[in-house]
């Protein structure tokens, strides 16, 4: 479909549209003239056009996308004769003024080159022809391909496939099914025929011939047919076309290509625009270029900054849907650059260039963009400006807290193992006060683990005097099944395997006393050393973690290198469960000094599942969502009085209530106090359960957003996404902005259902959004 327009202002404007712009003579097509935003005072002069019969045929009213109220005035055309044709500016009167349209163009072919195919109807045929709009392309360059099928009106057709062609050295797209409505009639032989139009766009891929086809498309026709026994049925009949191929003569490029040229053909604009124009040295801004013309706009590479000034972080193309099959449109990309390091500090984003060949000048040329002004501020070290203070209110913050800087990055890990071991002092005083029953009954408890009998046992076997083979055997088979070899060990099982698998044994030394008995030492030693190791491995965090890694990174974002901080981050520690709430919230840091607010957002919630006493995590995650008006879960008033104190410290309450329950019965049961001690202990055990009902119940209000979705289901958005209703871009959608919270429902290949915190349901893209904690 072609169409011009003439636009007056941003809701007032009118258009031509033809419904078809390849014709042969006698074909009948509509010409609509549509109005929006303003009322015409009566139906536009109808246009004259030589050879080409044009009559008014009606007006109706309809609603634009933008929900504006338009007038469309529907001419019927029928051109006569083979040639070129151009309808002229059309004058709308109307209540503002008058309006014009600007001219449009088509091309009226001859019907001699019309293909027949028979559908088993006498005097029924259905006719096709292609109508490429070039035969001679440069590689890349795209051109449309219309294939017409005339059928007569008396054949019904209820289905069809869609038109498939071999293709050689050439990219096609598949070819769209017709429209709905009736895209024209015309007479053929004095049969009545509609038209039917398949549409695709093709580019040559390098110099030679070309060939679209030959091509399979296979229509369904629908006839009713008598049965003697079920009286009339409906019968289909599938009618097989067998379409020829068309060529194209691929013309190579010319020499003298610029350098910046990366194979985009056609004839385009471009610009340029930075939301943020004034930033520190170590901070990045987001350019949109926006690239508009003619021309392979699917395939083209962004500009090229030209600059040694500015450090180019990102580049991403913005999808451009189901409009990508158009040569006509716009592409956008986003380019994240920051100012180069150890470079004058630039008072400007200079220009962006783009190289393209022009196939219809048949040159190179080149566009520009205009510089773009910039406010580049020196970085502002920790000493020039204080940090965020820790504890300022989230709605009172302009700046994120600091990055930490410990020489341990396992301080939170241990804490909580901490927290889960402080148990043990309550249990040590029970066992204190129990101390006197258990002592009567000590010596029914003197069994030893039955392993710790057997190694005595086969210790004691080694001690006893025996030959040196013997010996030998007893300590290798006991170092092989109790004990972690190193190398004292491994020298014992080679002196082993000296003694007792040699061909001549009897030609090897007897051991020495000396030497058995620092064997035997040696295994004392190390089975003791086995068990301690075995607790240590249980009570101890892991704080052999890869610090060379952890120092790197923490250069990295000293020097504002934010992304190769992250990634020496995530090299030290793969797994987000396993990492030092610290770093996680030192990756959020860098994220956000990336402008990457959902990653952000994430690394901190991160954190806060690791280690939910981290008050900086706590504090920077609600700067964002505030700042992004993200979707979080909200609580009642009287919640937010919880935050007085951490959520572990309700939990220690709650605890040491029972443990103050448990030790006050044990005294009274092994103790049998009585007066003012029975007295204090009666209070106490009084207290102490209500103490832990209003320590349980502040745990379970407490706003962390457990009640909001299971920890496995909890995402968060990476950046401002749309929730459509259905999993695909053309259903209707709303905006939702990054860092909020949201619920995995289901997942459907590169599309997720998800709940937000406000109660709405759809669909987003999967790659938009990140589980907190990856399955």
């Amino acid at each position: 479909m072609q169409y011009a327009a003439a636009q007056t202002s941003a809701n007032t404007y009118a258009e031509a549209t033809l419904t078809s712009k390849d014709l042969i003579p006698g074909t009948q097509i509509n010409l609509i003239v549509k109005v929006v935003g303003t009322q015409p005072n009566r139906p536009p002069t109808t246009p004259v056009i030589k050879s080409v019969s044009v009559n008014y045929a009606g007006t109706t009213t309809y609603i634009d996308s933008q929900r504006n109220l338009g007038y469309a005035f529907i001419y019927k055309l029928t051109p006569v004769k083979v040639g070129n044709y151009t309808i002229p500016t059309i004058d709308v009167s109307t209540a503002s003024g008058i309006i014009q349209t600007n001219p449009i163009s088509f091309t009226v072919h001859s019907s001699d080159k019309l293909l027949s195919f028979p559908t088993g109807v006498q005097n029924q045929q259905i006719k096709a022809i292609w109508f490429p709009e070039k035969t001679s392309l440069y590689p890349g360059e795209q051109c449309s391909v219309v294939l017409n099928l005339y059928i007569p009106k008396t054949i019904r057709i209820v289905n069809s496939s869609y038109p498939d062609p071999v293709k050689t050295n050439c990219l096609a797209w598949r070819f769209s099914l017709p429209s709905r409505t009736n895209s024209g009639e015309v007479s053929l032989n004095n049969i009545s025929h509609r038209v039917v139009t398949y549409s695709t766009t093709l580019s040559g891929i390098k110099p030679g011939t070309a060939t679209l086809g030959p091509s399979k498309l296979t229509l369904h026709q629908r006839s009713v047919v008598m049965n003697p026994r079920r009286g009339y049925t409906t019968k289909d009949t599938p009618i097989n076309l067998e379409l020829p191929a068309i060529h194209f003569d691929i013309k190579p490029l010319p020499a003298g290509a610029p350098q910046d040229f990366h194979g985009a053909v056609g004839d385009f604009k471009i610009n340029a625009y930075a939301e943020k124009t004034t930033l520190t040295q170590d901070e990045p801004t987001e350019v949109i270029l926006r690239i508009a013309g003619s021309g392979n706009l699917t395939t083209i590479k962004a500009p090229v900054l030209n600059s040694d000034s500015w450090k180019i972080i990102d580049t991403s193309k913005v999808t451009r849907g189901e409009e990508r099959r158009l040569t006509t449109g716009m592409v956008t990309f986003r380019q994240l650059i920051r100012p180069a390091p150890n470079q004058a500090l630039p008072n400007s984003i200079p220009e962006y260039s783009f190289s393209y060949f022009n196939p219809e000048k048949e040159i190179y040329q080149t566009v520009t963009t205009a510089a773009i002004p910039v406010t580049i501020l020196p970085s502002v070290t920790q000493a020039q400006a204080p940090p965020e203070k820790l504890g300022t209110r989230p709605e009172e913050m302009r700046n994120i807290l600091g990055f930490i800087d410990r020489s341990s990055t396992q301080s939170s890990i241990f804490s909580q193992r901490l927290f889960k071991y402080w148990q043990l002092i309550p249990a040590i005083i029970c066992l204190l006060i129990l101390l006197p029953i258990i002592r009567k009954k000590i010596n029914n408890a003197r069994a030893q683990h039955p392993d710790t009998q057997q190694q005595n046992a086969e210790l004691a076997k080694i001690t006893e005097n025996s030959d040196t083979r013997t010996f030998y055997r007893r300590a290798g088979r006991f170092i092989e099944q109790w004990l972690k070899l190193d190398p004292e060990l491994e020298k014992v099982l080679q002196e082993r395997d000296t003694f007792c698998f040699t061909q001549d044994p009897a030609q090897q030394e007897e051991i020495t006393s000396t030497r058995k008995a620092e064997i035997i030492n040696l295994l004392k030693r190390h089975s003791k050393l086995a068990l301690l190791l075995l607790l240590s491995l249980i009570l101890t965090p892991n704080i052999f973690a890869n610090n060379s890694s952890s120092e790197l990174a923490k250069s990295a974002w000293k020097s504002g290198a934010y992304q190769e901080a992250i990634s020496h981050y995530r090299t030290a520690y793969p797994e987000p469960e396993n990492t030092p709430a610290d770093v996680l919230f030192n990756i959020g840091n860098c994220h956000y000094r990336l402008q990457q607010q959902g990653a952000a957002a994430l690394a901190w919630r991160q954190a806060l599942r690791v280690d939910p006493t981290h008050q900086q995590a706590q504090q920077n995650l609600r700067f964002v969502e505030i700042q992004n008006n993200a979707l979080v879960p909200e609580y009642k008033p009287w919640q937010f009085y919880l935050l007085h104190f951490h959520p572990h410290t309700y939990k220690v309450i709650f605890y040491s209530s029972l443990w103050i329950i448990a030790i006050i019965i044990l005294v009274i049961i092994a103790r049998r106090p009585n007066g003012v001690t029975l007295t204090t202990l009666i209070i106490f055990l009084v207290i102490s359960p209500t103490l832990a009902t209003l320590a349980k119940v502040a745990t379970h209000y407490y706003p962390d957003d457990h009640h909001f979705a299971p920890t496995d289901q909890q995402a968060v958005l990476l950046v401002n996404t749309k929730l459509y209703q259905e999993a695909h871009r053309q259903a209707e959608h709303t905006s939702i902005p990054a860092a909020s919270l949201i619920k995995i429902n289901a997942a459907r290949g590169p599309w997720t259902n998800i709940s937000t915190a406000n109660d709405s349901i759809g669909w987003v893209e999967t790659t938009k959004i990140s589980a907190i904690f990856p399955n």
